[in-house]
């Protein structure tokens, strides 16, 4: 009899939760479908008739999870959520990969715009050109055109001298014409270098006895005392070598050779009679057959040096044309053509070519050999007219229009102006046209000019309408984009597909990993009570206090400096939020285990000696599942609206990944809002779908598993 009990209590024990559902299932029985009562749901029929199966029998067969489903298919607006459901993951999922565009997918649109040309100045600044040996210093550089414009010119001076500073080197500044200036390095070159000796003591002989004067180290003293004595006190045969020097004894004097004698270096234009006059000279500047020299004495070293001078850099406010576009003018080129240009050559010699140079009325030209025939090469000139890029690419004579333009528009005193230029053709692939001669086509082109104060100087930008390649921001919905583009010219539907994805992942995944840490803390909670549902619950109360939206944009302002890339972004925002999710979760696992620990089923496993983690996992857990099925379908849009809020507030996704959230920030201001609806209202209604269906799916599982609903 015993056995019989222990063993049925065993089974009640492993089908706890089974016994649960079978005694509602029982107690639902009761009432039948069609106002059949329990007595006539159980008469059997009559032999030879087809036995049916009315709700009253169809619910004593049916399981307990095919009576959830039942329930919950019967909920209208349960259905209605799971549709809405479906459509979004297939249009999300299914939808991204049939669209032809991607998320990042950027479309560009030819345009007539008004461009920004060129811009003409005159320029006024001097700037340097350095020859191909140049030892200007960075100080002389640099203030090269202050010294031209504030200390030479207000004063007509011709020529400046200045020291740099870094290097004491002097450099004279030559005017040749307004618009070139010389800086010429001058420097020495030694010519001639001897050696000669010098007393360095002196001595006295008395006999066999030697006595050195002050001046002299302790270490020569001994020395020619040692030698005194050992040439038996003859002073001229005392020679002392020390520290490669020579000393020797001369009419009471201590002279040094200075390694050798007499060492004498000199170049071949030295002659002897200039060595004379050398020797001769006394220290300092001096002069022999007309010319200037310099004689230095340091330490019995004697140097005769030449003064020397030569360009080192030339300062100009020329800027150079080039006739033909592809070729390349080298710092030698404009640095020889300014020289020669600034002393009225007629040619000049560079890069081992020749060049030529003639006026043509106020321009100078500078000619040179192709093809057998003298062709313009370049033109300076001091009107800068270059594309408004900065590049050099516009003809000679489109470059001369537009200075004849500004030149008259400053003389006039027009601030802007329309006008006509006659210019080169160009083809599509930016090639000139010719024509059948082979001769450049010129076309009628229209500009508007206006005269601008920029940081280096009034400027005239000239802008014409052209044809440009731009990206087609914020086109409007058509046959080929449904939604149109948005503000980076990307398909709107397509980053919604790519975006829902994202959202939706995000969603669950957080969902997830709160309900894994939910169930997990708030079953031992539930189950061992005491000290350890104590400790839990005021963990759970530190976690409800903390802010977590301060929190999430303070982490993302942190990613944001650390620059994270979108999908480690994507990973620390979805751990962060299941981290801080999941004290609801535990709160309900808690509630519910509680009560479920007193049934008679848990205190059959109780008497069966089950361990603690198989009871809790295996009796208890299943049965708070319902509950936490319908917690998590109910989260799920919470999560979504909580992503889309970071991502419109720039702390989600970056782009250009693309989120839900992220998609409505791409039109934030009031302006985009009202004038580009065709952007954020289908997306913002996926949003209101996604929720809303996940709280009908929510309600509707709740109302299933409620096993006291009316059916």
């Amino acid at each position: 009899m015993e056995d019989k009990r222990i063993k049925s209590i065993q089974e009640l024990s492993e089908n706890g939760a089974e016994i649960q559902e079978e005694e509602i299932i029982n107690e639902e029985s009761s009432v039948c479908a069609a106002g059949t009562t329990p007595a006539e749901a159980e008469i059997t029929p009559a032999d030879g008739e087809e036995q049916k199966l009315d709700d009253a029998r169809r619910v004593k067969y049916l399981s307990p999870t095919a009576l959830v489903f039942k329930r919950f298919f019967r909920n209208k607006l349960a259905v209605t959520g799971i549709i809405i459901l479906a459509v979004l993951f297939a249009f999300c999922f299914l939808g991204s990969a049939i669209y032809p565009y991607r998320e990042a997918d950027v479309f560009m649109t030819i345009r007539e715009i008004e461009f920004d040309y060129s811009f003409a100045k005159i320029n006024e600044d001097y700037n340097n050109v350095y020859s191909e040996n140049s030892k200007t210093g960075a100080v002389i550089r640099t203030m090269t055109n202050s010294y031209i414009k504030n200390d030479m010119q207000p004063y007509g001076l011709t020529e400046f001298g200045v020291t740099d500073p870094s290097s004491d080197k002097r450099y004279v500044i030559r005017k040749l014409n307004d618009n070139i200036y010389t800086v010429n390095f001058e420097d020495f070159d030694d010519i001639l270098s001897y050696k000669t000796e010098e007393a360095v003591g002196s001595y006295t002989a008395r006999g066999s006895r030697f006595i050195v004067g002050s001046g002299v180290s302790e270490e020569l003293k001994n020395a020619l005392t040692q030698a005194f004595e050992d040439a038996g006190g003859d002073v001229l045969a005392v020679s002392v070598t020390l520290n490669g020097n020579v000393y020797t004894l001369s009419d009471g004097k201590i002279v040094c050779a200075y390694g050798e004698p007499v060492t004498v270096l000199r170049t071949d234009d030295v002659t002897d009679e200039l060595f004379e006059a050398a020797v001769s000279a006394a220290e300092g500047d001096f002069s022999h057959g007309g010319a200037d020299y310099k004689k230095a004495v340091s330490s019995g070293l004697v140097t005769v040096s030449t003064e020397k001078s030569y360009v080192d850099t030339v300062a100009t406010s020329y800027v150079f044309d080039r006739y033909d576009l592809n070729d390349v003018l080298t710092d030698n080129f404009r640095f020889n053509a300014l020289i020669a240009i600034g002393l009225g050559n007629a040619d000049f010699v560079s890069d081992s070519h020749a060049y030529g140079i003639y006026s043509e009325g106020e321009n100078t030209v500078i000619t040179c050999e192709k093809g057998g025939k003298t062709v313009p090469y370049a033109e300076p000139t001091v009107y800068s007219v270059r594309r408004y890029s900065g590049q050099d690419t516009i003809s000679v004579a489109t470059k001369k229009a537009m200075s004849a333009i500004m030149m008259e528009m400053k003389e006039e005193g027009l601030v802007s102006a329309k006008r006509t230029i006659k210019m080169e053709a160009l083809d599509e692939d930016g090639n000139y046209v010719l024509d059948e001669d082979g001769e450049i086509v010129f076309d009628d082109e229209e500009f508007s000019v206006k005269s601008e104060n920029k940081g280096m100087g009034q400027q005239f930008v000239f802008r014409n309408m052209q044809e440009k390649q731009v990206a087609d921001i914020f086109a409007a919905p058509s046959s080929e984009h449904v939604l149109g583009l948005d503000g980076n010219a990307m398909d709107v539907l397509a980053r919604i597909m790519y975006g829902g994805r994202v959202s939706l992942l995000i969603g669950f995944i957080v969902v997830f990993i709160e309900i894994i840490l939910g169930t997990i803390m708030g079953g031992i909670s539930g189950y061992f009570g005491k000290a350890v549902d104590n400790i839990i619950m005021r963990i759970v109360d530190v976690f409800y206090c903390i802010p977590t939206m301060p929190i999430l944009i303070i982490l993302g302002a942190v990613f944001d400096q650390m620059r994270l890339p979108n999908v480690e972004r994507v990973i620390w925002m979805m751990a962060v939020l299941g981290f801080l999710g999941w004290p609801g979760i535990a709160r309900l696992v808690r509630g519910q285990i509680l009560s479920l620990r007193e049934q008679d089923f848990m205190i059959a496993a109780e008497a069966s000696g089950l361990t603690s983690r198989r009871k809790i996992f295996r009796h208890l857990i299943p049965n708070v599942i319902p509950q936490l099925i319908v917690q998590a379908t109910m989260g799920l849009g919470g999560v979504i609206i909580t992503e889309s809020t970071l991502s419109f507030l720039g702390l989600g996704v970056k782009f250009p990944m693309a989120t839900w959230g992220q998609i409505i920030n791409s039109v934030s201001s009031l302006s985009e809002m009202t004038k580009y609806t065709y952007i954020w209202i289908p997306v913002g209604s996926l949003i209101c779908l996604a929720v809303i269906a996940f709280n009908f799916v929510g309600d509707g599982l709740r109302d299933a598993f409620d096993p006291k609903m009316n059916r």
